[in-house]
């Protein structure tokens, strides 16, 4: 109960609290401090609630719940507190801050490599003098960092020293979308830093030793017998289920899997520690009688495979619950699962109370406790069925308890879920829980002078069946129904969700105790849950809403109109290396908000941080119109009728009341030398009023142009402008905004940009500084207006709304 309470409470603090929420101080020691008064404030409620009366167990477990809110919203506000943006001036460029610094680091993951470089976890053993800070405090002793660096990659526990740049993790830049600074702050990680000279030291401590001369060359034989032993394809799947090796070359594998909701199946978790201890136990069977002796084996094997896994809180869980359980019959006690998990949750908050922010931690301790939940409400029910029901129906339910409890931080998390995924883990789990269990011993034997033949015979049927699993995977993917998408979820859906899950249980419970009227209780809640998954986006109601991304220097922006209806404007930059932050952030937003098809896409002109995403946009989504300008094209597959080259009068779309209009190019007008004044220009309309206009990358001339050919003071005052290229100083002339007067100016530009946008300057008209919203610095810009045409807005940052 208090895991359950703590986990909440920080989660929720985590949420809300940090709005108007005072920071933790930035002194370590404090911060510490205070950190380990309130997790022991935590605690003691929750232990003085035992054998008290109801009153004072509700007050102490309500105090329990305050204390660990607090601690979450405390914490979040100390990451939140971390400047992430230099701007020496208001209105001109901005940058990243910045520190150099000569460091010793202590290497605390194994190296993840890719392309002749590494990166891995690091913790601060000592800062060299010299340190360069600009906009930020440099490092300080005991600082976790997120290093990045080149050539021969270090190894667990090392110390490695050299020079090293520094920046803060880059915040979320889209709503719900991923956030560097979550990610790190979850795994105790204050810093992304580069060491661009790594110069290891000698193993002189026992940890570093330990890991150069132990860990390393086991690890190393493990990975050199995988590769061995399997095809490629194979091969690194199995490094990355039995040790958490992370390749790139696996992200397609993972991509169907993780559309099925099979994603748990590439990462070290409990799943993966239980087939060891199994396989194990299995081994030392005919050699050990009695609980004690057994134990000795996965007591020795599971330390040492959590520290080669690189100590990952899933591995640590599982090994400590499973560790604790079999050591029950010993020690003459039974074991009570939940009650395992508290105790081990308790010990991770103590060892680590960082972790709680970590979105695998809390996914791995979430799944973990509906399993063993649901298997005890359920247990009852199954033993007095068939051998083949009872199993079919306890893999069933074990696999909705872990979607079940983990259902909040999914749609938080991930934004998505699979209505099959139940099922197709009922199918898939057994075929790869037996593909491990056929390559364990299989590596084992493969290399044993008598029984060499066995192990590749066992390997030979492990790659059959994982080859078949990824098929499987593949082909549902590509034919199955689409996940279902998961906005985030509020106070009161979250408050709903644990309504309807007390009344599950409790359902659950009457039914095993065969009382009147327990699964008509279980039914109604289940149902009740399911209701909740698709709600919360924001439905028609003749409202409109717009979403400025931020794209980095780039453009990218969404209509959504009354009826749902979509129409994209631009589609952001691409990047060198391939990808864009269209792939990256806007297409899952589209699939948290089940949004599969654009009525139509609008390319303003043919630059590419325009057009870069165009092709991520039309493999992800349906598109009925495509509209160019300048020298824009369309995807290659897109057929030609699909596409329409706009100008002044066309309407781009239109529904609910609301119009979505072209007023540039005019029609017929030659193609001008600069490209950026061949954009097309939106006006977004309600009835026959102008409430917003997209300009491109519009300059001064095509400003001129476009003044001759429509009445501008016709639109003021204009309650939005997105300004014309990024804010440079080549658009938005004094005499364009006179003859608008927006209220409000949106510039899309990136952080650090090459082109050192903005750099207009104060957009002033009527002797009044206008109001400007830039997304380098606020992220995301969204806007509503509900049915009586009434605007307000909010930036990811800053996520209350409130009216210009």
């Amino acid at each position: 109960m208090w895991a359950l309470c703590w986990l909440l409470g920080t989660t929720a603090g985590g949420h809300f609290g940090p709005i108007g929420h005072a920071p933790w101080s930035g002194d370590r020691s404090a911060r510490n401090w205070q950190s380990g008064c309130t997790r022991v404030a935590a605690l003691l409620p929750a232990l003085l609630a035992r054998g008290a009366g109801a009153g004072t167990s509700l007050l102490v477990w309500g105090a329990s719940l305050g204390a660990a809110w607090e601690a979450g919203a405390a914490g979040a506000a100390a990451v939140a507190s971390i400047p992430r943006v230099v701007v020496d001036d208001p209105w001109g460029p901005s940058r990243r801050p910045r520190w150099q610094a000569p460091l010793a680091v202590r290497i605390t993951s194994w190296p993840r490599i890719k392309s002749g470089r590494w990166s891995a976890s690091a913790v601060v053993a000592t800062v060299g003098s010299g340190t360069v800070c600009d906009g930020i405090g440099g490092p300080r002793r005991g600082d976790g960092l997120m290093l990045r660096g080149k050539g021969p990659p270090p190894s667990l526990w090392q110390i490695v020293a050299g020079p090293v740049d520094g920046e803060p993790p880059s915040p979320v830049a889209v709503p719900d979308g991923f956030s560097m600074a979550r990610f790190t702050a979850g795994r105790g990680l204050k810093w992304i830093a580069r060491m661009s000279d790594a110069h290891p030291a000698a193993p002189s401590d026992p940890p570093a030793w330990v890991g150069i001369r132990v860990l390393g060359p086991i690890r190393a034989a493990a990975v050199a017998a995988m590769d061995r032993a399997m095809p490629r394809r194979e091969a690194l799947l199995l490094r990355s289920v039995l040790l958490g090796d992370r390749d790139h070359a696996l992200a397609e594998q993972k991509g169907a899997f993780a559309q099925l909701g099979l994603a748990h199946l590439f990462a070290v978790s409990g799943l993966h520690v239980g087939i060891l201890a199994a396989v194990v136990l299995a081994g030392m069977r005919p050699m050990f009688r009695g609980p004690g002796s057994r134990l000795l084996g996965p007591a020795a094997v599971l330390p040492l495979y959590v520290v080669l896994t690189g100590m990952a809180g899933s591995t640590l869980r599982a090994a400590g619950l499973f560790l604790m359980v079999a050591a029950g019959p010993v020690v003459g006690r039974r074991g009570d699962g939940l009650r395992t998990l508290g105790i081990l949750f308790w010990l991770a908050v103590q060892w680590q109370p960082f972790a709680v922010a970590d979105t695998g931690l809390r996914l791995s301790y979430l799944a973990a406790a509906g399993i063993v939940l649901s298997q005890r409400l359920i247990g009852p029910v199954l033993r007095e069925r068939k051998t083949a029901v009872r199993w079919a129906a306890s893999g069933l339910m074990v696999s909705c308890g872990a979607a079940w409890f983990t259902m909040p931080e999914t749609a938080a998390s991930f934004g998505w879920w699979h209505p099959l995924s139940p099922l197709l883990n009922l199918a898939g789990v057994p075929v790869f829980t037996l593909a491990i269990w056929l390559a364990v011993p299989g590596l084992l034997l493969a290399g044993a002078p008598l029984l060499g033949w066995a192990g590749e015979s066992l390997l030979a049927w492990s790659w059959l069946l994982l080859r078949g699993l990824e098929a499987g995977a593949s082909a549902g993917a590509a034919h199955g129904p689409p996940p279902l998408g998961l906005t985030g979820w509020g106070p009161l859906r979250l408050a709903a969700f644990l309504g309807f899950s007390v009344l599950l249980i409790f359902g659950l419970y009457r039914a095993g105790a065969r009382r009147r009227g327990g699964w008509p209780l279980a039914a109604a809640a289940v149902v009740g849950i399911l209701a909740l998954l698709p709600l919360g986006r924001r439905t028609g109601n003749g409202g409109m809403d717009v979403v400025q991304f931020a794209v980095g220097q780039g453009d990218a922006a969404i209509f959504r109109f009354p009826d749902r209806s979509l129409v994209a404007v631009d589609a952001g930059d691409r990047w060198r290396g391939g990808g864009s932050p269209w792939a990256r952030s806007v297409a899952p937003w589209l699939r948290r908000e089940g949004c599969g098809r654009f009525c139509a896409v609008v390319l303003t002109h043919g630059h590419a941080d325009h057009t870069g995403g165009a092709a991520d946009l039309a493999r992800g989504a349906a598109v009925g119109k495509w509209w160019i300008g300048g020298r824009a094209e369309a995807p290659p597959d897109v057929p030609s009728s699909d596409v329409g080259r706009a100008v002044r009068g066309d309407i781009v779309h239109r529904a609910g009341g609301w119009s979505l209009v072209c007023l540039y190019p005019p029609p017929g007008m030659p193609p001008p030398d600069n490209e950026n004044d061949a954009s097309i220009v939106l006006a977004l309309r309600r009835g026959e009023r102008t409430v917003g206009l997209w300009t491109g990358d519009l300059e001064i001339e095509g400003e001129s142009v476009l003044a001759e050919t429509v009445d501008l003071e016709a639109l003021a005052p204009l309650p939005v402008l997105k300004a014309g290229h990024h804010g440079s100083r080549t658009s938005s002339a004094p005499e364009f905004l006179r003859a608008l007067e927006p209220e409000m100016i949106m510039v899309s530009c990136g952080l650090e940009n090459r082109h050192d946008h903005p750099s207009h300057g104060p957009f002033v008209t009527g002797g009044d500084t206008l109001n400007v919203l830039r997304t380098d610095l606020r992220g995301t810009i969204l806007l509503h207006w509900d049915a009586g045409g009434t605007m307000r807005m909010r930036t990811v940052r800053n996520a209350r709304w409130w009216a210009p």
